[in-house]
């Protein structure tokens, strides 16, 4: 995934450092990204609203909209279980030995690959058993991450 360069983040207007998968939208940070999330979801909550009443709703079990939306919650929910605390990120971000890692432009690539793949979790797997470098680096954030 190529950096992006003269793209502003559609919340703040700062130089974006990252682009949203679901949405496909540039953002500067997680607060910017929690606020395009949240709006994305507001609007496919509208859109099923709209449906039901086209549709006259679905029937639990049915595998119609209601289910949708019961997947659909599950999956934010799971994210949110997946997301860093500022707390969290604001450790890893000030570490010296996470910074002196991403100093090297191809780790960095390779981050910037997992971040962009479609399945995430198939990316870092694979990068991990590739790489021993990348695996390094996990290593030593997942150290930051552990509670003291």
């Amino acid at each position: 995934m190529a950096p992006l360069k003269d793209v502003k983040c559609a919340i703040t207007g700062k130089p974006a450092k990252y682009r949203d998968p679901l949405t496909g939208l540039p953002y500067y940070d997680l607060a910017a990204f929690k606020v395009i999330r949240e709006q994305h979801s507001s609007a496919a909550a509208a859109s099923d609203r709209e449906k039901d009443g086209k549709q006259g709703g679905g029937v639990q079990g049915d595998g119609g909209p209601s289910m949708k939306r019961r997947r659909e919650e599950q999956e934010e929910e799971l994210e949110d279980e997946l997301m860093l605390s500022q707390e969290q990120l604001d450790a890893v971000v000030c570490d010296d030995a996470v910074r002196e890692l991403l100093k090297d432009s191809a780790l960095r690539e390779m981050v910037r690959d997992v971040d962009g793949a479609e399945d995430r979790v198939r990316a870092l797997d694979t990068m991990r058993g590739k790489y021993a470098k990348f695996n390094h680096l996990m290593v030593t954030v997942l150290e930051k991450l552990e509670p003291a």
